[in-house]
């Protein structure tokens, strides 16, 4: 099943990884999507790191 790319508009297999014409990630995706799932991902991350830290504190403490 063809879908249009959400950056360039043309058409590209809704199983596909990548956009052959611009070569955008998961284009399939609106851009609001992948902003918040890059959001998503960051707050993860920060939340692994602040985790860490207090353990870190606790043990040198």
């Amino acid at each position: 099943m063809m879908k249009p790319c959400s950056e360039c508009g043309e058409g590209v297999s809704s199983r596909a990884k990548v956009c052959p014409h611009c070569g955008i990630k998961k284009p399939q995706q609106s851009k609001l999507q992948r902003g918040l799932n890059d959001a998503g991902n960051a707050a993860m991350g920060l939340g692994c790191l602040l985790t860490l830290l207090a353990f870190l504190a606790l043990v040198l403490a």
